[in-house]
């Protein structure tokens, strides 16, 4: 064989694989390669993600009454039930038990009266696409078997096709906010002073103006917030478990000071803050889905704010914004660590594969 020639075998369970120039040809079957432990983990996660997904989006794909809206609920519940599916495949395909997750008839009712209007649901699950994607990213880059990584990169594809659809209909419609804009400069500059940088101890102070990729970042952890906590508020007054109300109302107390300190570095600048443009709560207190359910989902999001301050301090060039999305990101991992206790107090915590307790193996 030329040796700058890729020979390309077929394998018994029909995927094609790539062989390296110089092996010659290799009879590869994916049933001989165990998955690596970052496969079988965002497996997991996905699993129960798409599982979770598909039980709140039956209820809200069923109450939407605008056609446009309806249609994209519809078309996300379709791709979270595909995507449940095919996740369940692929443990299948390498033996593995799939997660206890939720069974929907059991964890909804789509009888009950409407909790959230369907501009929330639509907002809720345009979010939902930046939290899986936010997800699918390092599960591709860490995926070895072509099967799961041609599962991931089509995740990928179509959670991004999808989240371009559900702005676009957000923004036809009005109910979504643009990021502000921001004075076109004149001409590129460089940095000539370490004043640029900030201090670590003036958070409100006299400080430079915000930079474009800062704004950004505060605009969207606060939409996120704003999002996370209507959906706290609303299925405060539904839940059935006053442990679960209690961390609920203790996630919002945590989102109104959030937003009211992020609200008043963009005020200092005189940027204005995003705001959600109707009531997006009704007044119904018979619950839709269940408590675990509703508990599974805030534990999530919770997660998710604390990523979104994570990644925002890479790009925060002043000292103290850093200093404060790192104390925020600390107050959400916290609130975390709550839930994960009462989810554990409650059973409702699964078990993720681990590795073998080798010192106790060898006891």
């Amino acid at each position: 064989m030329n040796d700058q020639q890729t020979t390309i075998q077929p394998n018994s369970q029909g995927v094609t694989e790539h062989i390296p120039p110089g092996f010659g040809t290799v009879d590869h079957n994916l049933t001989d390669l165990r998955p690596a432990s970052s496969e079988v983990g965002f497996l997991w996660n996905n699993y129960l993600a798409a599982n979770m997904s598909t039980c709140f989006l039956t209820k809200w794909a069923n109450e939407a009454t605008d056609p446009d809206i309806k249609g994209a609920l519809q078309t996300e519940l379709d791709a979270a039930f595909n995507a449940w599916k095919e996740t369940e495949r692929l443990f299948g395909s390498v033996n593995y038990p799939t997660p206890l997750g939720f069974v929907v008839e059991e964890e909804v009712n789509i009888n009950t009266p409407v909790l959230f209007s369907q501009t929330f649901t639509l907002l809720f699950t345009r979010m939902m696409q930046r939290m899986l994607m936010q997800h699918l990213v390092p599960a591709v880059t860490s995926a070895y078997r072509t099967d799961f990584q041609d599962f991931f990169q089509n995740q990928i594809k179509t959670a991004s096709d999808r989240h371009r659809n559900y702005t676009e209909i957000a923004l036809a419609k009005g109910i979504l906010q643009k990021h502000p804009g921001i004075v076109q400069p004149d001409q590129a500059e460089k940095v000539l002073d370490k004043d640029f940088l900030g201090s670590y101890f003036d958070v409100f102070g006299d400080q430079r103006p915000l930079t474009a990729v800062e704004i950004g970042h505060l605009y969207s952890i606060m939409e996120i917030i704003q999002l996370v906590r209507t959906f706290h508020v609303g299925c405060s007054q539904v839940v059935k478990l006053d442990k679960v109300k209690n961390l609920l109302l203790k996630a919002k107390d945590v989102a109104d000071h959030q937003l009211d300190d992020l609200g008043n570095l963009l005020k200092e600048q005189y940027v204005p803050c995003p705001s959600i443009p109707e009531i997006l709560i009704t007044n119904s207190t018979q619950p839709g889905v269940s408590d675990r359910l509703v508990f599974s989902l805030s534990t999530a999001v919770t997660a998710f704010i604390a990523t979104s301050f994570g990644e925002a301090v890479s790009t925060m060039a002043l000292k103290d914004l850093g200093v404060t999305m790192m104390r925020f990101m600390a107050k959400n991992l916290n609130l975390a660590k709550d839930e994960a206790e009462l989810a554990i107090e409650l059973g409702w915590l699964e078990k993720m594969p681990q590795t073998a307790d080798r010192p106790k193996l060898m006891q």
